[in-house]
């Protein structure tokens, strides 16, 4: 290719835009967002650019026409730059995908790339919304529109956010903004409104619909005479768990497995497609009820946020274009048209297709073909009805893909509708049945892909489990369609005749059915199989044989088993209604017990607002009516006794309250539960295992003291380490306790904390949202392999914290919440009931029954399981009643202030029981505020806790990290401001799991500059932490290097040790640790200012600090400096208090560790120099980005 300017400047040149449209037909084909790959191309052609220098860089915006042997053409929009020399190379060794054009020769050679991945490119995108941009074309104008949300969304602009390209792209890309922007960018462009927009900020801004993201702004394509064309939404990024299809598919699949590992089970009876309005008025089998577990709660409440959202869709008479309109004959034609149009469409495909399909799929495939004319017979029917109806703007593409699960709710997006059909299409009104039958074919959906995937390694359960499958659908599909029918009851757009309903349902199943068979045929065909078990389904949904329903079980006639002689005193009773039964995990619950020298097991339960408790089970084949329990008198107490249970047994309390409904819950008391999704709660015995750690427990107290070393390592069991060769599985208790405990013995740390153990039904909430209270989760084993795990470490010398949640629960149906049909753990004021932040129940610490219960529970990991601290979670939530709250969202407490005076005195209490009953136990909270005197005494006014963590530490010390070097002195405050308070409280320095997920990283990213300064400064960063005053946290994974953000469903990457760069951050670590432990200096005054003392913190212009820290004896100094730029500093003089050799005993620059190897070659000795006020003082040597540590030696000692 001849000589030319750089091509990023010539794209409207003959040559270069040759090459560019002679390869844009195969960078096309490559892209999973572009539409025409089952259309014939002709040409693509390049019609607008931005100018030169629009955008930073060669970044430029391209718009492309692409024209097809047939039909239409269509608009493509692309980001582009140019890359050349080496970083070409890497594009197209790495990113071949992205490569648009070559070009070979000339100076210019290189390459021209799709650059929505790199930063610059999508920083000038958001700054071109919100600074209200404004870029000629040559065609036209391309302009930035932000909305009133977007200084909120966007946050600090001095912060700039990191940028990550998303990866589930369909018929768009997507551009994450760290935590708090998400930019959709629309690459087939349409002219006119766009209805992602439109309804987004219809929903946001007039009807305040809290169930949709906020958009914060758009990028427009404007051409003369022609409608603008939207090229980029930008919305605020929600927080989440993963969308409602990953979450259906990880609850799916734990269905099977618990399907699958009873293979005795009778399958249930199958249920006919057309009774699904009946079966919404009903409750599932109790064998279904009990394999689905809690996600029928999710999918009720997808149901109730599917009709919230189409309410505040109808919008009223005063908006046009959402105002509810009658659904006319016409529209019913039209529907049955579309239906039609679109068997013949698929079945077509399907026809000219069927020979390269997927063996299994050929059998389903052929009913479905030779099926074809029955499955429009219906239709005549349609056109026909007399419909009293409205029809309102949806959706339009409703699946769970479109869903994002947010704690226990749900949020949704993608209001773009079906990308397949013209925008006119999508802008019309329509009966929202479509958007309730796209979720209820999402759920077929999710049945079979589970299964599919399920069942790929286990060939012969597939037949067994299909039954399975069809009763999660249709059951967990009629929790939807019940809540979603009961909160839109009495809407204009839904059909007051069932079964007018029941026939729009149909014909929307089938309609959805053939969409999804069109879209598999061209993009998947491994997927082919799954549409067409629904189409299968459908045509034989009135001829499927019926299975012989399960037969009876054996049941124990009611009455059967006499009233246990109460092993609950009167005294018992009593210090449960005072709240001061603080071993009330004795008496409650299920236990051994002996009745008239029969064995068994004695129940108790709270339940005072309850008609009726009875005990359900697998030995009483769950029924109700079976077991009931008795009242105790007036102290809302029932109990049963049951003789002939052990241990192991399954059980709930089937509670009736007040208003006659029954829910069966889970024992608040349970010591074990079965492993989810399975909610029963489990008899078991914790008096037979064997404690070994009396070692550690007779020395406990001095390990936990505040003058001792504690350098805790954070962990959750769930992703520490998992088995690889055997699927990823979780490792258990027992196979967990040696490898944990030589890992941490090995590192140097003196404590672990484990993130939530207590039993929860939901793996993405870590263990924050306990239902089982105390049970050590099933996941990982018995409650005697946690004990296990527990006495390995204490048998290693390492001391176990518990993360503790007594700030909120969830609100699952087997859960705490509504107990006996009354809100008994939780405030029954609406406006302190919930959490704001995770949708969760909030305790009422003012009932003395529930503060007992939590007082007890603490305890009871203390006397049961020999923990030696108990790490208190979101205490400041607790601790102020307008925490995340607005004016008007909450009540003032009886003084009218914001303080939570009964969770102040909870707390209190709390803190006195634990150390009054076990000396030594440590207690910490999580803190973020002001609130004074966390860590003081009862007595003075204190909340009575051991430490707190310095949660401003953390924030501002990684804030400062995060910092290029250079603008590091105009923050030099993140560093020296906690010097103002670093003494108001005994704190904990934190780097802790919150730092590493929800798109925030891991520590090694956060860190600036290339590969080897990224290590520097996390070696810097970890020196600092353990050379500051205050006890030491940190999170798994980042001793050495993670360099993936952490996911609690996989491992960490512990192949990264075998790398230079993080075996030597590891070896810095252990070396801390090391240290840390060994120099008394260095932890025994953590928590007195006299063990500290800043020697020059002034240094802004050349980002260094220099500290002293001391120990109780005058002996034992240690001089620490941090150089937080890559520049070297030499004869460096600072002033210290004695004369003498300083030897070096840490430098995060040694080779060793993967530094440069410059430092003080062992140490250094005084000069009579004045410095800092000192009469003697050193010249060092500060290496680049590093921390050094220097003790002086007593000459007198040393002799």
């Amino acid at each position: 290719m001849p000589t030319m300017e750089a091509p990023e400047r010539s794209l409207e040149k003959d040559q270069v835009r040759a090459r560019l449209e002679r390869d844009l037909p195969d960078f096309l084909r490559k892209q999973r967002w572009f539409a025409g790959k089952a259309r014939e191309l002709d040409s693509v052609r390049l019609v607008d650019a931005t100018g030169a220098g629009d955008l930073p860089g060669s970044n430029r915006l391209i718009v492309v026409e692409v024209r097809y042997r047939e039909g239409n053409p269509d608009l493509y929009f692309l980001p582009v730059a140019w890359a050349a020399g080496d970083e070409a190379a890497r594009l197209e060794r790495e990113y071949p995908v992205r490569v648009i054009s070559r070009l070979d020769a000339g100076p210019g050679a290189g390459i021209l790339y799709d650059s929505l991945a790199d930063p610059a490119a999508c920083t000038a995108l958001l700054d071109c919304i919100g600074d209200s941009c404004s870029h000629a074309t040559r065609g036209g104008v391309i302009r930035g529109e932000p909305t009133s949300f977007f200084d909120a969304a966007r946050g600090p602009t001095d912060r700039p956010l990191p940028i990550i390209r998303g990866s589930a792209e369909q018929s768009n890309s997507a551009v994450l903004y760290g935590d708090r922007l998400l930019m959709k960018v629309f690459r087939r462009l349409e002219p006119g409104v766009n209805p992602d927009l439109e309804i987004g900020r219809f929903l946001a801004e007039r009807k305040h619909f809290p169930g949709v993201p906020k958009p914060a702004g758009s990028l427009w394509y404007e051409r003369p005479g022609a409608q603008p064309i939207l090229l980029c939404l930008l919305q605020e990024l929600v927080r989440n768990q993963g969308t409602g299809w990953d979450h259906a598919l990880h609850e799916a699949r734990l269905y099977f497995e618990q399907v699958d590992r009873r293979p005795g089970t009778p399958p249930p009876a199958p249920v006919e497609e057309g009774s699904l309005l009946d079966l919404a008025r009903t409750d599932p089998p109790a064998e279904v009820r009990k394999f689905i577990g809690p996600y029928l709660a999710a999918a009720a409440t997808l149901g109730r946020r599917t009709a919230e959202m189409h309410v505040a869709l109808a919008g009223g008479p005063e908006d046009a274009a959402f105002a509810p309109e009658p659904l006319t004959r016409q529209d019913l034609r039209k529907i049955a048209e579309g239906v039609r149009d679109q068997v013949r469409m698929a079945l077509g495909s399907l026809k000219d297709k069927l020979d390269g399909l997927p063996a299994p799929v050929a059998e389903p495939a052929g009913r479905v073909l030779a099926g074809a004319p029955a499955l429009l017979d219906f239709l005549d029917r349609l056109p026909g009805m007399n419909l009293s109806a409205s029809k309102i703007r949806v959706h339009g593409d409703y699946h769970l893909g479109q869903v994002l699960r947010t704690g226990e709710d749900f949020v949704i997006l993608d209001f773009e509708g079906e990308p397949a059909k013209p925008l006119a299409a999508r802008l019309e009104k329509q009966t929202p049945v479509k958007d309730v039958v796209g979720l209820l074919r999402s759920f077929d959906y999710a049945a079979f892909a589970s299964l599919f995937a399920f069942a790929r390694d286990r060939p012969d359960s597939f037949a067994r489990l299909v039954p399975w499958a069809h009763a999660w659908q249709v059951w967990v599909g009629a929790a939807f369609l019940k809540d979603y029918l009961a909160t839109a009851s009495g809407a204009s757009f839904l059909p007051a005749d069932p079964g007018q309903l029941a026939l729009l349902l149909r014909t929307f199943t089938l309609d959805k059915a053939l969409y999804e068979l069109l879209y598999e045929l061209n993009n998947r065909p491994d997927w082919v199989g799954i549409p067409l078990q629904g189409i299968v389904a459908l045509i034989e949904q009135r001829e499927r044989a019926r299975p012989t329903a399960e037969p009876d079980r054996e049941r124990v006639p009611a009455g059967r088993y006499p009233v246990l002689r109460s092993a609950i005193s009167d005294f018992d009773v009593h210090l449960l209604a005072e709240g001061t039964h603080y071993r009330s995990y004795e008496k409650l619950g299920a236990h051994p017990a002996e009745q008239d020298g029969a064995a068994g097991i004695a129940f108790a339960v709270w339940a005072p607002n309850a008609r009726a408790v009875s005990i359900v089970g697998d030995f009483n084949g769950w029924d109700p009516s079976a077991t009931p329990m008795q009242p105790r008198g007036r102290a809302g107490l029932w109990e049963r006794f049951v003789p002939g249970l052990a241990p192991g047994s399954l059980y709930r309390y089937a509670v009736t309250g007040s208003g006659g409904a029954t829910v069966e819950k889970a024992d608040p008391y349970g010591f074990a539960t079965e492993i989810r999704p399975g909610t029963a709660s489990m008899v078991c015995d914790l008096s037979r295992f064997s404690w070994t750690d009396q070692d550690w427990m007779a020395t406990r107290r001095g390990r936990n003291d505040l003058g001792a070393p504690i350098s805790i390592y954070e962990v959750h069991l769930g992703s520490w380490m998992r088995v690889p060769e055997e699927g990823g599985r979780w490792l258990t208790y027992r196979e967990m306790a040696p490898r944990l405990a030589d890992y941490v013995f090995e590192m140097g740390f003196t404590h672990v904390e484990l993130m939530p153990i207590s039993e929860h039904p939901f793996d993405g909430s870590w263990g924050y949202q306990p239902t089982g209270y105390f049970a050590p989760t099933s996941r990982f084993g018995t409650p005697d392999d946690f004990a296990a795990l527990v006495d390995t470490l204490h048998r290693r010398g390492i001391g176990v914290i518990l993360d503790w949640v007594p700030a909120h629960f969830p609100r699952d149906p087997h859960g705490l919440g509504e107990f006996d049909g009354t809100h008994l753990y939780e405030p029954a004021d609406p406006l302190r009931m919930v959490h704001p932040d995770w949708d969760t129940y909030t305790f009422d610490y003012g009932r003395r029954e529930v503060s007992n219960f939590l007082i007890s529970n603490a305890l009871f990991w203390l006397d049961r399981y020999h923990i030696d601290g108990l790490r208190v979670d979101a205490v400041a939530s607790m601790l102020y009643l307008d925490y995340s709250r607005r004016p008007g969202q909450w009540t003032p407490n009886e003084f009218g202030g914001r303080e939570n005076l009964d969770a102040v005195q909870f707390l209190r209490r709390f803190n006195e029981r634990v150390h009054a009953e076990y000396p030594g136990v440590l207690t910490i909270a999580e803190e973020s505020t002001a609130w004074p005197m966390v860590s003081r005494p009862t007595n003075v006014g204190g909340l009575g806790f051991d430490l707190k963590w310095d949660m401003g530490w953390m924030h501002d010390t990684l804030d400062y990290m995060a910092t290029d070097p250079i603008n590091r002195k105009y923050r030099h405050d993140r560093l020296t401001f906690r010097g103002l308070y670093a003494f108001s409280e005994n704190f904990v320095l934190p780097l802790s799991h919150d730092e590493v997920v929800h798109g925030k990283g891991t520590l090694l990213g956060k860190m600036p500059g290339d590969e080897w300064q990224k290590f520097a400064n996390l070696r810097l960063l970890f020196g600092y932490q353990f050379t500051q005053p205050g006890k030491k946290l940190l999170f798994m994974g980042q001793e050495f290097g993670q360099a993936r953000e952490w996911n609690h469903d996989i491992s960490l990457d512990w192949h990264l040790q075998e790398y230079p760069f993080h075996k030597g951050l590891q070896r810095w670590v252990r070396d801390l640790d090391t240290t840390y432990r060994g120099e008394p200096a260095l932890h025994e005054l953590d928590c007195h200012p006299s063990g500290f003392s800043w020697v020059d913190c002034s240094d802004s212009e050349k980002s260094i600090v220099s500290l002293m820290r001391r120990a109780r004896s005058s002996d034992d100094l240690i001089l620490v400096v941090c150089n937080f730029t890559p520049v070297p500093r030499h004869n460096y003089r600072l002033g210290v208090p004695r004369a003498g050799h300083w030897e070096e005993i840490l430098n995060s620059d040694a080779g060793l560790y993967g530094g440069s190897n410059q430092g003080n070659i062992g140490g250094a000795g005084t000069v009579p120099v004045y410095s800092h006020g000192q009469e003697q003082s050193l010249t060092l040597t500060l290496p680049p980005l590093a921390v050094i540590a220097l003790r002086w030696r007593n000459p007198e000692r040393a002799r």
